[in-house]
């Protein structure tokens, strides 16, 4: 079926001039009576996926031949919203498109749909008016229960979807108003008309503890629960390993090897180990936790892990992919444990080249449960933890001199490195947040994210120099349109930068190196990681170019990501049945899985950054009044967004409240500035702020500006963490953080 799609899809791209008829496409592609019901299915399937486009007059043609995209649409609190277009593999892919209020048609946020592309709405931006809604987000939506005079409605609680839900009284479950309810929609909207629904859960009052969670994780319709018959299947594996699998394996239980993550980590998937060679050649072993091995193609287990297809770190909850008695226990690399592991040996010369590498299926021991803190003391001196730890305190010295070098040669050849704080919520023994602390990224950090880098980039290269299919992990280059902006906006501060430099990694990484420890330096830096692209997975190498990276993949972490698990199949498929085998199973297909991963990545940070973002402002609700450093980490016409220096909790500085002068904005320049005094506010600059107001459930925060000058009219003055001796607030009115990564590892990548 999947062949035939793409033959329909192929001919109906190249070779069509207009929309054909089903009759036609079965004439062009020479397809009898006897395949006709096929042929109808096929098409009927590439119209559901929105591949195609059927006409009223049941003519059918591939959209962008038809002024049509496909994509995801994007809502805005205000009524209007964006399609994101789906990828589009082999083709340039289309910037965002504005759709105005009355061009939506019923569409709602998250919702796969067809739009037109009207014309421009600015030189950078298309407009459009959606024609068709593919496939709903929602089938369900939590929010808050009111009542009217005739009827009841919820209020969702994702701003983003500005209907209201009809409710009748008689379907509303006696939910009492104010109520957190799940309503299941009965009728979607459509230009006329609100959505329609029932009331099918009453989650409980607003502001009660762990609600929040759980409100996100309906909000964003994220896997809470596992079926029963899913941890049926993973209870029902056996813990012991049987003999005969032993006997295929590469024993490599008498290597000294550790594993190194946070205190806190409860599931351990890779370790690694460095020996030296008779020939004086690094001899580097990544060894990952084998999920492959008990995970079996098209089980319960395995589609379970495709729809979740990543594990989401909540600030206090953790929605793994896989159960606990796989993520936990078989697949979990404990200390002095038998585990079986897929094994990446590479040799390296001492520059730090790779001359030989071997993947093979092992059975491995670990000898210590590191932790990041522990191997940086050691690394430091500490005397105690030294000899604690004295059979690899010498090794753990040999890992960080290798990793040094590893990544010297990477930044040689034009890796980008943003290393911007990430922040975590410290909790109480009741789950009340006691605190924001920033994750520090050691040298520690830095050795398992190197030999991780190396092991991905290498079996990317093993897959692809056999010429078999594989899933990559690509990062494309950035829009030109984008990066001529940035281009022409440092250029404006005194860093020149070329056409053609804007366009490599090497040339970006200068002018970052240019900024290091001057003023421009954080403007600059967040600039350009908004100018870039983001990370994503394809079945086509478009190579990965914030590492400067010719072919990458993900490998490292199959317990929680699921193209990771599709890599470890096809790696083991090549040793048994060669290229024919992979073509045989993931030949068609893998674009789809890729596709799917991708979107359930994009689903999982935005629900991580949501998390974070409502546990800080339930900490700063306790701050008001209270004065902090800050850096301007966004500028609008209508006021400057704020990330606090020791929270990194955001909130925004209104215009409204600047009362010393008229300021504009300057879009170009990414500034509010001053008509009268020319003083200007610009992304990027430090500045000092009092919290005024915070508002948890709209996920908002405001603050005013502090000055030397004057105390704020009707607020005490108090001193927040990290906050400047001596400052007050100015009088008047009180009207790309980078996404974190799990264990200091940058998602991103």
């Amino acid at each position: 079926m999947e062949k035939l799609k793409e033959k329909i899809t192929l001919m109906l791209r190249k070779s069509a001039d207009r929309p054909l008829k089903m009759k036609d496409i079965a004439h062009r592609l020479e397809i009898g009576d006897e395949s006709l019901r096929k042929l109808k299915t096929a098409v009927k399937e590439l119209v559901e996926a929105g591949e195609l486009v059927q006409t009223r007059g049941k003519l059918f043609g591939v959209p962008e031949h038809m002024n049509l995209v496909v994509g995801n649409y994007i809502g805005h609190p205000d009524g209007y919203g964006f399609v994101q277009p789906l990828p589009r593999p082999g083709q340039v892919n289309l910037p965002d498109i504005y759709v105005s209020g009355r061009d939506i048609h019923g569409s709602m946020h998250g919702d796969k749909v067809v739009v037109r592309v009207a014309g421009h709405l600015t030189s950078q931006r298309l407009r459009g008016e959606i024609i068709r809604v593919l496939e709903r987000a929602h089938l369900t939506l939590v929010g808050y229960y009111e009542k009217g005079r005739n009827f009841g409605f919820v209020v969702p609680i994702d701003d983003r979807i500005p209907h209201h839900i009809y409710v009748n009284f008689a379907d509303a479950l006696s939910a009492q108003v104010g109520q957190v309810v799940v309503t299941e929609i009965t009728e979607y909207p459509s230009s006329s008309r609100n959505p329609e629904g029932k009331i099918i859960e009453v989650l409980g009052e607003r502001g009660e503890p762990g609600l929040d969670t759980e409100l996100l994780i309906r909000k964003h319709g994220l896997p809470a629960e596992f079926p029963p018959k899913v941890t049926a299947a993973a209870e029902k594996i056996p813990c012991v390993i049987p003999e005969a699998e032993r006997r295929k394996r590469a024993d490599l239980t008498g290597l000294p090897m550790v594993t190194i993550d946070p205190v806190d980590a409860k599931d351990f998937d890779d370790a690694v180990s460095l020996e030296i060679s008779e020939k004086g050649n690094y001899l580097l072993g990544v060894h990952i936790a084998d999920v492959s091995y008990y995970v079996k193609p098209s089980e319960a287990l395995d589609d379970e892990a495709y729809n979740r297809a990543t594990t989401i770190y909540l600030e206090d909850r953790v929605l793994p992919m896989l159960p606990e008695r796989i993520s936990n226990d078989l697949c979990s690399l404990r200390e002095k444990v038998d585990r079986l592991a897929m094994s990446v040996t590479m040799e390296l010369d001492s520059k730090g080249n790779l001359i030989r590498h071997e993947i093979q299926d092992s059975i491995i021991r670990v000898n210590h449960r590191m932790t990041y803190d522990n191997v940086l003391a050691i690394l430091e001196g500490d005397k105690e933890l030294t000899e604690k730890y004295a059979d690899f305190a010498e090794r753990f010295r040999m890992m960080n001199g290798l990793a040094q070098i590893l990544r010297a040669k990477r930044i040689a050849r034009g890796s980008l490195d943003f290393n911007f704080p990430e922040a975590r919520a410290i909790f109480d023994h009741e789950g009340e947040v006691v605190d924001i602390v920033l994750q520090k990224h050691s040298v520690s950090h830095e050795l398992i994210e190197e030999f991780m880098l190396l092991a991905n980039e290498t079996v990317a290269r093993h897959v692809t120099s056999l010429h078999a299919p594989m899933m990559y992990r690509i990062h494309e280059e950035p829009n030109p349109e984008k990066m001529g902006s940035f281009r022409e906006f440092i250029g404006s501060l005194g860093f020149p930068l070329s056409e053609k430099d804007s366009m490599t990694p090497r040339g970006l990484q200068r002018i970052s190196r240019e900024a290091q420890g001057r003023p421009e330096e954080s403007l600059i830096n967040y600039l350009m990681l908004r100018s870039l692209k983001e990370a994503r997975y394809s079945s086509e190498n478009a190579g990965h170019f914030g590492l400067a990276s010719e072919c990458y993949t993900h490998f490292t972490s199959p317990i929680r990501r699921y193209p990771d698990l599709i890599v470890h199949r096809i790696v083991r498929m090549l040793r048994e049945g060669g290229v024919e085998l992979v073509q045989k199973i993931y030949g068609e297909g893998l674009e789809r899985i890729a596709e799917h991963a991708s979107r359930c990545e994009r689903e999982a940070m935005e629900a991580e950054r949501e998390s974070l973002k409502t546990k800080q402002l339930m900490f700063m609700s306790g701050k008001l009044g209270e004065i902090y450093d800050g850096r301007i980490t966004g500028v609008q016409s209508y006021g400057l967004f704020v990330e606090l220096v020791d929270s990194l909790a955001e909130g925004m500085v209104r215009v409204s409240t600047l009362e010393d002068d008229y300021y504009a904005f300057i879009e170009e320049k990414h500034c509010l500035q001053g008509e009268h005094t020319g003083k200007c506010y610009r992304l990027g600059d430090k500045i000092t702020v009092q919290v005024v107001s915070v508002d948890t459930e709209k996920r908002r925060m405001d603050f005013i500006l502090v000055d030397q000058e004057a105390q704020p009219l009707g607020m005490p003055k108090k001193k927040g963490k990290g906050a400047k001796q001596g400052m007050v607030a100015a009088p008047g009115r009180h009207g790309y953080r980078p996404p974190a990564g799990r264990r200091g590892r940058r998602r991103k990548r």
